[in-house]
């Protein structure tokens, strides 16, 4: 499992040792939350050196619009797009946050990997449905 720690909460930490216990190999990548095309860039190639060096993989799973959008790419670099699996824990492109470029820059992000890297999205809704 990959991840980043850059907002690791105790509840996060804990969730890891937990994966560690029970013998999931866990690797940690950095990761900014915001946009920085050199920062995302390396982070790109530190997941698709990975998945050279580690796989091949059965499925790629991504969490979160950074690690979505990133983790995507790499899996398009690594001829693995048709299984990708991508459950954003929250959209950017709902962020009020996100205006002007930005605002673009996620949406077509979004949209265009979601065409060439995605086998599916997932979503939970509040009511804990998974859809697909």
């Amino acid at each position: 499992m990959l991840y980043s720690s850059a907002r690791a909460d105790a509840s996060f930490q804990k969730e890891l040792l937990h994966f560690s216990n029970i013998g999931v190999r866990l690797q940690e990548i950095q990761m900014s939350r915001n946009i920085n095309l050199v920062s995302d860039w390396k982070t790109i190639q530190a997941i698709s050196n990975y998945m050279r060096e580690n796989g091949p993989f059965d499925i790629i799973h991504c969490h979160s619009s950074k690690a979505g959008v990133t983790g995507r790419i790499a899996s398009i670099l690594n001829g693995m797009s048709h299984k990708t699996l991508y459950t954003p824990n929250g959209l950017a492109t709902l962020s009020t946050e996100a205006v002007g470029f930005k605002a673009l820059l996620i949406w077509l992000a979004e949209l265009l990997l979601g065409y060439l890297a995605c086998q599916k999205l997932s979503l939970y809704l509040r009511t804990n449905k998974l859809i697909c």
